[in-house]
């Protein structure tokens, strides 16, 4: 027989067990899963792209490519043809405002956070995550000064493969430091995809080798 505070004491320590228990199945699991497999590409088409853009946010509508811009005094929103590179609407913000993405997930009838997921490969968080597209299902996230392209589930947050862009801008074509990968569109009429970097002379099409390195 055990009195009442007993039988607390051992409900807590069974909770702490199972609780323990349950985060080492989760370990166990993700070391089963291992990092996702690395992806290349191959160069399908090129068009021109503003060196003078630094690229925060990047996608294709109806023909056009639209993106936003940062840094205060120059951030704007652009519509662009991508034949030719012609700028054929230009937005401006306000001087004191640092151009960021133009895409957001969001309730559209409230404007709330609908969810957040930790993106994660493996074991190993992974952060500093940049520009976005949605393609085939998966969220496709530009690293801040990494040359991959993250495929993430959206149900668990777990990266299901890198497409490892190295290479794409030769060294000697990037203006500073600050000239990294970012900017992701996709066709989805015609199942097309862009990249693109900030300040980056070139929007390159590429197809990628579903085949890891």
């Amino acid at each position: 027989m055990f009195d009442g505070h007993d039988l607390k004491s051992r409900v807590r320590v069974v909770g702490l067990f199972l609780v323990s228990v349950c985060a080492a199945i989760a370990a166990v699991a993700a070391l089963q899963v291992g990092p996702a497999p690395v992806l290349g590409y191959r160069v399908v088409g090129r068009y021109p792209h503003l060196k003078s853009s630094y690229t925060e946010g990047f996608f294709y509508l109806d023909g056009l490519f639209y993106e936003g811009t940062g840094r205060e005094g120059q951030s704007a929103v652009l519509a662009i043809q991508p034949e030719t590179g012609k700028v054929v609407r230009r937005v401006l913000l306000a001087d004191e405002y640092f151009g960021e993405g133009i895409v957001t997930f969001r309730d559209p009838a409230t404007f709330a956070k609908v969810r957040v997921i930790t993106v994660h490969d493996g074991l190993a968080n992974i952060e500093k995550l940049n520009e976005l597209e949605f393609i085939h299902g998966e969220i496709w996230a530009n690293v801040w000064h990494v040359d991959r392209i993250a495929r993430i589930s959206p149900e668990d947050g777990r990266v299901v493969a890198w497409i490892d862009l190295t290479g794409l801008l030769p060294e000697s074509q990037k203006v500073d430091g600050e000239s990294v990968l970012n900017g992701i569109a996709y066709d989805a009429a015609k199942d097309r995809i862009f990249v693109t970097g900030k300040q980056w002379p070139t929007v390159f099409q590429i197809k990628v080798n579903e085949k890891a390195k």
